[in-house]
């Protein structure tokens, strides 16, 4: 039987933060709403459209970056033992 692999620490928060971008970006797509810092809210997609889609492409191309890069962290890792 193969010994088990640990997730270390870095795996584990890449991919919670690639989850949170990717939640993010789909919350955006669902709403047709972003997060504007000049209101501090969220506002409409009719107002900025290229910074909404921007907001996007970018929380999926990232997210999902990080979420795979911290799977392959897991996978590639050697076993302390």
């Amino acid at each position: 039987m193969p010994p088990r692999r640990r997730m270390g620490i870095g795996a584990v928060i890449r991919i919670v933060v690639g989850a949170v971008c990717l939640l993010y970006a789909l919350y955006c797509l669902a709403t047709g709403k972003f997060w504007n810092r000049q209101t501090f809210g969220f506002t409409p997609k009719g107002e900025h459209t290229r910074v909404w889609l921007l907001n996007i492409a970018l929380g999926v191309i990232v997210g999902g970056w990080m979420v795979v890069w911290g799977i392959l962290a897991v996978s590639s890792e050697s076993d302390p033992e």
